[in-house]
């Protein structure tokens, strides 16, 4: 239909764009999560309890799971 269909060709594109972010947004939450996991479980390992992460006060755990952690143990995935 040419030009006179811009608007809602461009509209079109912000909606996929939007939905897309907001996957981009899923996935690098998942990822947070599987890392943050991932340093649980290998500090578990290391100390050869579960016990020493989990136990661990806000100050000991790597800053970039602090937040992670949070919403991890708000899901009750530890």
């Amino acid at each position: 239909e040419g030009d006179s269909t811009i608007d809602q060709r461009l509209a079109l594109i912000n909606r996929q764009r939007e939905a897309v972010l907001q996957q981009l947004k899923q996935v690098q939450d998942t990822l947070d999560i599987l890392d943050y996991k991932r340093w649980y479980y290998e500090t578990a390992k290391a100390a050869g309890t579960c016990d020493i992460p989990k136990n661990m006060s806000e100050t000991d755990i790597p800053e970039k799971y602090r937040a992670v952690r949070k919403r991890a143990k708000g899901l009750d995935i530890e």
